[in-house]
């Protein structure tokens, strides 16, 4: 039976709403799926930079007793976290900390998500089936409401009605339609411009910008038209796919957008792509994060701090880059080393709780 690495990364800080009511309804439907359909999941927690005024992920949590279900729980204490530079303004990186959980996975398989995602029960049968290797698995993700005081059962949560669904091509919301639409592509820019020409052929002959229009043309031309929406909530491939690409980029910078720069390194890398979209992922909405309407000030707030952003962009300056560079190999951006490998950290483990008791402490 192939073994499923589900690595996540986060610190008890309090981040958004209910963070740890959201992480044990995270381990708590991991293991209800792995118990029903008798897979074999390991959960790889990173604790990154613990802060010393809360209890760390190990003492927080727990962990079902369920047969074929482990978690594993490695931390990266804070003085390794004070070597990072704008360590002192970022308290969490987040892509080095999956990084680190990926480097150190031990599944013929992982997948890369966040401490409040909960999988459809197809999504979690085709993650723990054997994979293609140079291939990346994507699919949609649909924000849900979640409040303690009304349930913790994951079951419940997985038929709640959708808030927004992040798909390839935008932002969907029930009853407003597409929002955010991303233009991918001639057939795309064609539908956008079929559907209101008038407002099309307005935008398209205003005041030229040879810096904007650029961009926009590398972006639906002569980049690969790749499922970025959302991409760090489930990324999942083979582990020796996650070994030849070397992880997430390791840039010491506010995470934003360096999810979506792995995939274009894997197209870059020759990989393919299989879009799981009929089988979504569930994200337990929350107070912080994006959700469109406050995305611009979230990353604002970001930079107001001294935090370097990849917005969306540089996004695609740096993307064309990996693109224009794949004939020559040239798409890696970390070393052998990354994900801290040569270094030993902490590992511990949850404590095992009956099904019936788990929940938070």
């Amino acid at each position: 039976m192939s073994l499923l690495s589900v690595v996540a990364a986060s610190r008890n800080d309090g981040h958004g709403l209910h963070l740890l009511p959201r992480m044990q309804v995270f381990i708590n439907g991991l293991a209800d799926q792995v118990e029903r359909f008798e897979r074999e999941v390991e959960l790889v927690l990173v604790d990154w930079n613990p802060p010393s005024d809360h209890r760390p992920l190990s003492e927080a949590l727990t962990a079902p007793a369920v047969k074929g279900f482990t978690v594993r729980v490695i931390t990266v204490p804070p003085e390794v976290h004070s070597r990072l530079s704008i360590s002192e303004n970022l308290s969490f990186f987040q892509m080095i900390a999956k990084n680190v959980g990926i480097r150190r996975a031990q599944g013929d398989s992982v997948l890369a998500t966040n401490i409040d995602i909960l999988m459809s029960d197809g999504l979690f049968l085709d993650s723990t089936s054997p994979l293609v290797d140079r291939r990346l698995y994507r699919t949609d993700r649909v924000d849900i409401a979640f409040d303690p005081e009304v349930t913790l059962d994951a079951d419940v949560l997985r038929r709640s009605p959708a808030i927004r669904i992040h798909q390839k091509n935008g932002m969907y919301s029930p009853g407003e339609g597409m929002r955010h639409e991303q233009v991918r592509g001639a057939g795309s820019l064609s539908r956008v411009a079929l559907r209101n020409p008038v407002d099309f052929m307005r935008r398209v002959v205003r005041k030229v910008d040879p810096v904007r229009y650029r961009r926009a043309l590398i972006s639906i031309f002569r980049l690969p038209q790749l499922h970025l929406n959302a991409c760090g909530d489930f990324t999942l491939m083979t582990r020796a796919s996650w070994a030849e690409l070397r992880g997430y980029p390791e840039w010491e910078m506010f995470a934003w957008s360096l999810d979506g720069l792995l995939l274009y390194q894997a197209a870059a890398a020759g990989f393919s792509f299989d879009e799981l979209t009929d089988r979504p992922a569930f994200h337990l909405e929350h107070s912080s994060g994006w959700a469109g309407e406050s995305g611009a000030a979230y990353l604002e707030r970001a930079t107001q701090r001294g935090i370097p952003v990849l917005g969306e962009v540089e996004l695609i300056e740096v993307a064309n880059t990996i693109w224009k560079g794949r004939r020559k190999g040239e798409w890696r951006t970390n070393l052998d080393g990354w994900g801290m490998f040569a270094m030993d950290f902490p590992e511990t483990s949850l404590p095992a709780v009956s099904r019936a008791k788990s929940g938070q402490r």
